[in-house]
């Protein structure tokens, strides 16, 4: 008895420390400290793979396609890629924290707090007035806005997932930083979190005809500030000045500039190792593609799941998780800010949830 409280003591600790490593890593970029994290998570991992290896045994035949695709890239082009290292290791790390959050209730309140006293750091920074741009001398508002945004979405999964209650507040909170961030991807993203939450947060609680009052209600107050709504939309969208167009070209030349070479080399392994440039950006600005230069012909699994996962969401009820899901791959579609990231566990979580939990679901009606 006393041997798993210890065990379950430790395992609570693993799992705070390691994501809170990741937050941190979020304002240093430094190795050690993801290394550090993944070391951690991995350790979880191992547990999980010991006591629930058949709940969890497509994870794992997952993580080993994972191991034997870096090392076949390996052998191919004859060099150890640090950065795909790396990248198997968050993955492993963020499959132990996920299966973590799925497996003990504690993770919710662990969560919460990590989250409070993120946010409360960013808010007394902010109030002293300074910036998002100057939060990190590593990493942008951009990257900030994300990270905030998967961060929300790890707490309303978790504590969803073992009370059956919607939180709003990390969606209005999100929306908030994303709105002072500026950043365009973050806020449809966030914009969408926080109505979807709010639809299926109240939805049930009123009839149609209410409902139809509360729709007619908002388009009405729409109209009324119309002006001031366009003026708001017009400055975000072209960031008050600092973009000359509202849609970006650097994006398109970027992934038109990835497929410009592509053979079946490239479609099975990925862009090789080391660094690549593609249309004048390291940075691919897609989740997707990175995760394919990186490991290859994985990446046609990875969608099969994503659709599968959602066309479950969606005809077992699963409407919160369904949205959740959306709002992950809207956003990385934009960024290169996870499937190859320290916050993947995030991802994980959610499809995680969306199979595990059997508990009644909301029926919007």
């Amino acid at each position: 008895m006393l041997g798993n409280k210890v065990l379950n003591v430790f395992l609570q600790f693993c799992f705070s420390l390691s994501v809170s490593l990741t937050i941190i890593y979020f304002f240093y970029r430094e190795s050690i400290i993801i290394i550090f994290a993944s070391i951690i998570g991995m350790l979880i991992c191992i547990y999980f793979m010991y006591v629930r290896f058949n709940k969890y045994k497509y994870l794992f035949i997952y993580i080993f396609f994972l191991i034997l695709l870096f090392l076949l890239k390996t052998l191919w082009f004859q060099e150890v890629n640090s950065v795909s290292l790396n990248f198997v290791m968050m993955t492993i790390m963020s499959i132990g924290l996920s299966m973590y959050v799925v497996e003990n209730k504690k993770s919710v309140n662990i969560l919460k707090f990590i989250y409070f006293v993120f946010t409360l750091y960013v808010t007394i920074y902010l109030l002293l007035g300074n910036t998002l741009r100057d939060i990190s001398e590593v990493s942008s508002e951009n990257f900030f806005s994300a990270m905030f945004l998967f961060l929300s979405i790890l707490v309303v999964t978790a504590n969803y997932y073992w009370s059956s209650k919607i939180l709003i507040y990390p969606g209005i909170l999100t929306l908030i930083v994303s709105f002072i961030a500026l950043t365009r991807s973050s806020i449809i993203a966030s914009l969408l979190l926080f109505l979807l939450l709010i639809f299926i947060k109240f939805s049930y609680r009123f009839n149609k005809a209410q409902l139809i009052i509360i729709f007619l209600a908002v388009i009405t107050t729409i109209l009324i500030f119309v002006g001031k709504i366009e003026d708001l939309i017009f400055n975000v969208l072209y960031r008050y000045g600092t973009r000359s167009s509202f849609i970006e070209s650097q994006r398109l030349n970027i992934w038109e500039d990835y497929f410009s070479d592509f053979d079946i080399i490239k479609f099975i392994f990925g862009d090789g190792t080391g660094e690549h440039v593609y249309g004048g950006f390291i940075n691919l600005h897609n989740s997707y593609l990175m995760y394919h230069q990186t490991f290859g012909i994985l990446i046609i699994g990875i969608i099969i799941l994503f659709v599968v996962s959602m066309v479950y969401a969606f005809y077992s009820k699963k409407y919160t998780y369904a949205i959740l899901l959306t709002v992950l791959l809207v956003r990385i579609g934009f960024d290169e800010v996870m499937l190859v990231w320290a916050y993947d566990y995030v991802l994980i979580t959610v499809i995680l949830c969306i199979y595990l939990d059997k508990k009644k679901q909301i029926k919007l009606e």
